[in-house]
């Protein structure tokens, strides 16, 4: 049977590791960690976009962690039209991944992305959306 004082020590252990994948208290503030940390532009399509074509985006990642954040993957969260009413699925965005490598941006610095052929506009795409402007939120996994 285990006492009070190892319970309260294992229970200790187990928040510990817990914060330490997101925050941790440094300082008297709390200090953001992980990809928690990290705050993705959106990534803007422009002209070129027309059923069937592919075009490439890029975003600009900002790391607002004292530590280096390694990305594993960049994936669609959702995207705003230009235009009213273009609200179908028309838009994929691959996810990606680097090659499997992953990115790392430097503690509270910058990375720009950029994705080749990332982003292309379904076959079906309504008339209405084909030309119009598109906003992606992008989002780090």
């Amino acid at each position: 049977m285990k006492t009070i004082a190892q319970r309260l020590l294992i229970a200790a252990v187990v928040l510990a590791l817990a914060a330490g994948i997101g925050t941790r208290i440094a300082g008297g503030g709390t200090a953001v960690r992980g990809l928690a940390a990290v705050d993705l532009s959106p990534a803007q399509v422009g002209a070129g976009l027309y059923p069937g074509s592919r075009i490439t985006v890029s975003t600009l990642v900002l790391n607002r962690s004292d530590r280096p954040v390694r990305i594993r993957s960049v994936r669609l969260d959702s995207w705003v039209a230009s235009r009213p009413r273009c609200h179908v699925p028309v838009l994929r965005f691959r996810p990606q991944t680097n090659e499997g490598r992953g990115w790392v941006v430097p503690a509270a610095g910058a990375v720009r992305l950029r994705f080749p052929r990332a982003v292309s506009m379904g076959l079906l795409a309504e008339e209405r959306c084909q030309g119009a402007r598109f906003a992606l939120r992008l989002v780090a996994g």
